[in-house]
């Protein structure tokens, strides 16, 4: 007798993931949608954890052009975010607070 007889119907056998789960899937989606040059601002400061200063040297531009490459790359990670369900509500990861005032 199959499991479907015994109990009346189909088994419903979703794993769930844990919403933490779901928003790397959808950050790293939301990365990938980005330029090899925005990805690679966000990550040196995010990932690496570079202050602005320290990330601009390594890329051999001036500290002023790093900060506005992270503004436009933060706010284009922003929208790509924005169009999904979870990343929507986790946009705040991503904001531009205190970076441009160093």
């Amino acid at each position: 007798m199959r499991l479907s007889d015994r109990v009346g119907r189909e088994p419903r056998w979703i794993p769930l993931l844990d919403e933490g789960v779901a928003v790397s899937i959808e950050l790293s989606a939301a990365l990938a949608q980005l330029s090899d040059a925005d990805r690679e601002t966000l990550l040196l400061t995010a990932w690496e954890g570079l202050e602005p200063n320290e990330a601009a040297v390594s890329l051999g531009i001036s500290a002023p052009a790093f900060r506005m490459r992270l503004t436009r790359a933060r706010r284009r990670l922003r929208t790509a975010m924005a169009s999904t369900d979870v990343g929507g509500r986790v946009v705040d990861v991503v904001k531009d607070g205190g970076t441009n005032a160093q």
